[in-house]
């Protein structure tokens, strides 16, 4: 799939005849895929914006609905002279950030376009575009002329960082492509749920390719690796990611996990039925202004008690860890005990969240272990690659040592 810039670039010729048929103001007909499959086909006007093509929906229109729950559509465009034609094949995907939706705002107002103001907006991205044109129409010899372009021939660009997927995360234009998994249908309802409650700090699911790789909104912003930068480090940085977190909890609230498959390697021991992401590390939150404004790779995401997802996001970002072993990854010296308090304080917990935070602690230090050694004894290479950069097996047992030895401290910053 490409944005409407991509394709321009790709084919300025064929973009010419879509801007020639999409005229600001222009009416197009939109097809969409109703609840029992058939299709519903309703007038709309289509609005380019920033390289971008957008549709806005009314409030009440049962569009919103198709495209909410089937992404794909068709754009067809009025007959133009001589009966031209331009047809986009696309997947739509509902604007949710302040920013874009005030993107599509001005683009509206510069092209006379009326804007209602609780209605949704989806931005079509385009999988194919088909147009037709007519030599000699009207004389004996008319014939047409069709031309295609299809999407997918942007450049694959690596994305860094993870570890079971090192290497096979790319970026394509405005998309992430990342291997599949037995749960991401799973994942995707999740992640829809959640942003559909007001939740825009998670990605956007697309769907899942035909070559097995599922696709995600891409989400500006930086993503901080080790060694970590001083900046990802700060508390308000800390801070930041523990409110994002609980914007997640809160937004998942009225999402029923049952009847759904979910990857349980790092899923909470006690169990539970909120979903938690389970894997709140810098390297799978974006930034911007050192301000976390969207969290990634819900892999691991599994129904569980939000105490304990705030106590792996602890364990990875206070971080819960020997000198030896913060300093591999460019942690620099800090106020540990001081920064899990802080963790607490930006999350809201009370008087017993705070004690249940220590238990969930411990829980959460056995079980990335127990992981660990799993995939380590199934020889996967990712993860041998992984131990072998970080120390041996031998930092788990610096870490339990550790853990114990400043339990104490800890337990006192969070009284």
């Amino acid at each position: 799939m490409a944005s409407w810039s991509e394709f321009a670039d790709a084919r300025p010729d064929l973009a010419e005849v879509g801007l020639r048929l999409l005229p600001p103001c222009g009416i197009a007909y939109l097809g969409s895929v109703r609840s029992d499959g058939g299709p519903r086909v309703h007038p709309v006007c289509p609005v380019l914006g920033g390289g971008r093509l957008f549709v806005g929906i009314g409030p009440e229109s049962p569009k919103q609905w198709d495209l909410r729950r089937d992404p794909r559509c068709v754009l067809h465009a009025m007959p133009g002279q001589d009966d031209a034609e331009f047809v986009i094949r696309a997947r739509a995907t509902e604007v949710r950030r302040r920013d874009d939706r005030e993107l599509f705002e001005t683009a509206c107002r510069a092209a006379g376009v009326n804007v209602e103001a609780d209605g949704p907006v989806f931005e079509l991205l385009i999988d194919r575009v088909d147009t037709t044109v007519w030599m000699n129409c009207g004389q004996p010899d008319t014939r047409p002329i069709r031309d295609r372009w299809v999407a997918n021939r942007v450049a694959e660009q690596q994305l860094d960082g993870g570890i079971a997927n090192a290497g096979q995360v790319v970026r394509v234009g405005p998309h992430v492509l990342r291997p599949s998994s037995p749960h991401s249908r799973s994942i995707h309802a999740f992640l829809r749920a959640v942003r559909q409650a007001g939740f825009d700090g998670a990605p956007s699911p697309i769907g899942i390719d035909g070559d097995g790789r599922e696709r995600l909104v891409f989400i500006d912003g930086e993503v901080p690796l080790p060694p970590y930068p001083d900046w990802s480090q700060s508390d308000t940085a800390l801070a930041s990611i523990a409110m994002l977190l609980r914007g997640l909890h809160d937004a998942a609230r009225g999402f029923d996990p049952r009847g759904l498959t979910w990857n349980d390697t790092l899923a909470d021991p006690a169990g539970g039925t909120l979903v938690c992401h389970n894997d709140v590390e810098l390297s799978n939150v974006v930034f911007r202004d050192g301000i976390a404004v969207a969290l990634l790779d819900f892999e691991f995401a599994a129904p569980g008690r939000p105490v304990y997802d705030l106590a792996q996001l602890a364990r990875l970002c206070v971080p819960i860890d020997d000198d030896f072993d913060q300093a591999r990854l460019g942690w620099r010296p800090a106020d540990r005990p001081a920064r899990l308090r802080l963790v607490a304080d930006a999350y809201g917990l009370d008087r017993d969240g705070r004690a249940e935070l220590l238990t969930a602690m411990n829980d959460a230090t056995e079980r990335v272990e127990a992981a660990v050694r799993r995939r380590v004894d199934d020889r996967d290479p990712n993860y041998l690659a992984m131990v072998r950069r970080t120390g041996g097996m031998e930092k788990y047992d610096r870490r339990r040592r550790w853990w114990t030895d400043h339990h104490e401290q800890f337990a006192a910053a969070l009284r």
